[in-house]
């Protein structure tokens, strides 16, 4: 069977240039990929794997990797786009049905994996698939009519309509989270849940623990920011430092508190590299995005798995999108305010350092072992293999 791969995923320095650049690249998403990419490439153990990226254009990014480049011995053809440009998005799209063309030539049987609902990969995937007979599985990550509406403009507005009605046309869905079936796979095809992946963090040599609770990720309300800022303030905990990575909506509150309170730290964008160091070097991760939103069943939050993968215990809430078994190798927040916070905060620290370290070394060996790459690509390729001629 060959596979193509069409998503965003490109080289760990190309994507750091591309963010360097101006480019709103998911750390997440970029993370997910390489992963899943890595396990398909030692699961499959040949070359039947083709790659195919959507790249925001930055011509002196572009230049640096003008003619693609390879992952593990695997050509990776990149689709440098400029969205806001008519004629880039037009040149993007022949280009894109002229390569799946040429893929498919001499090839009997293929299964393309998209990743997400990229009108640029998915509409040339829809319009040459019974022509070239091949199958188009969608690896969901979101559902389009969730995304965040905050300062979408007219085409920001289409796209997520045009992206909407499309996500119900795969042949066939590697879901995030089961709830997402509800909404994006209307024509009742099938599909399977896979929520993330895990990969051991690399190891690093002479790391010391610092009295820290770390949260990375977005910054919005939603995210539960605003009620770990006041929790971890109430809680007054000797010498306990909050460090908070990520950009968003908030960071003027965020810096509003740092500016207040000493033991509060805002390293704003930074690498995935330097975030795995904090998140070993903190003694806990904190995830307090709100559960009663009902949105939160429609996903499956990266940072759950890569919060366990660090073995550094985790706060999670009770997200409707996170199957049970999570929280039995976490810390719960159950109550989501302030004083919740306040109170886990106390809780987790008159723990002892053995207790907490035990909590994050089993939650380490839970995702590790049943949600690695080789386990998670193997689930996916038997999914594709079983269905690819139905």
């Amino acid at each position: 069977m060959d596979i193509l791969y069409m998503g965003y995923f490109c080289n760990e320095k190309l994507f750091n240039q591309l963010v360097r650049a101006g480019s709103k690249g998911s750390h997440a998403r970029q993370q997910l990929e390489m992963k899943l990419l890595d396990g398909f490439i030692e699961v499959l153990g040949d070359n039947r794997l083709e790659i195919v990226s959507y790249l925001p254009l930055f011509e002196s990014v572009k230049r640096s990797a003008r003619g693609g480049e390879v992952y593990h011995g695997i050509k990776i053809h990149y689709l440098w786009c400029d969205k806001h440009k008519i004629s880039s998005l037009i040149h993007a799209f022949r280009k894109n049905l002229s390569y799946i063309r040429h893929w498919c030539k001499g090839k009997k049987e293929k299964v393309v994996l998209s990743y997400s609902t990229n009108i640029i990969h998915v509409v040339p995937l829809f319009l040459l698939r019974k022509i070239y007979k091949f199958k188009v599985v969608s690896l969901c990550s979101e559902v389009s009519t969730f995304r965040r509406k905050e300062n979408m403009n007219l085409f920001g507005y289409i796209n997520r309509k045009v992206t909407s009605f499309l996500d119900n046309g795969f042949d066939g869905y590697i879901l995030l989270s089961e709830y997402m079936n509800e909404v994006i796979n209307n024509r009742k095809k099938p599909y399977i849940v896979m929520e993330g992946v895990a990969k051991e963090p690399r190891s690093l040599e002479g790391l010391k623990k610092e009295h820290a609770v770390l949260y990375a990720g977005g910054l919005s309300e939603d995210n539960g920011i605003k009620i770990l800022l006041d929790g971890f303030v109430q809680a007054e905990i000797p010498r306990l430092q909050l460090w908070i990575c990520g950009e968003g909506a908030l960071e003027k509150t965020v810096q509003a508190y740092v500016n207040n309170y000493k033991n509060i730290r805002f390293f704003g964008i930074i690498s995935n590299e330097q975030v795995q160091k904090l998140e070993q070097e903190a003694e806990l991760l904190a995830a307090p995005r709100y559960s009663k939103n009902e949105f939160t069943k429609y996903s499956f939050p990266s940072k759950t798995i890569e919060y366990m993968s660090s073995g550094t215990p985790t706060v999670l809430t009770r997200l409707k999108g996170i199957p049970k078994e999570y929280f039995s190798y976490a810390y719960v927040l159950e109550d989501e305010s302030a004083k919740g916070v306040c109170a886990l905060l106390k809780r987790v620290f008159q723990e002892s350092e053995q207790e907490r370290k035990e909590l994050g070394q089993k939650a380490k060996e839970f995702v590790l072992e049943r949600k690695n790459g080789q386990v998670q690509a193997q689930k996916v390729l038997d999914f594709l293999l079983k269905y690819k001629n139905k």
